[in-house]
């Protein structure tokens, strides 16, 4: 069981359902787990120097989840990428 609600934050949410926001939290917490994962790979694409891919990786963790750190990894790959084209 979790601990918090991945979709509104609410202490404690309930077994199956948020009592809050009544999401289903198998749902929300498979979706956390699956961009935390793209993440990762966004992070080992980057120390492979493999900066394509490193951007489709950006997209698919941002259709999955949108919050502070995510945005500033994808930030971060996106300025990587203009210092790349500037280079060239």
């Amino acid at each position: 069981m979790v601990e918090r609600c991945p979709g509104c934050g609410a202490k404690g949410p309930g077994s199956e359902v948020c009592r809050r926001c009544g999401a289903e939290l198998q749902v929300l917490t498979r979706i956390v787990h699956d961009a935390d994962w793209v993440a990762r790979q966004i992070v080992v694409s980057l120390t492979r120097g493999d900066l394509e891919q490193a951007l489709d990786w950006c997209e698919q963790v941002m259709r999955l989840r949108q919050t502070s750190g995510m945005r500033d990894l994808v930030g971060f790959v996106l300025w990587m990428h203009c210092q790349h084209q500037r280079r060239q």
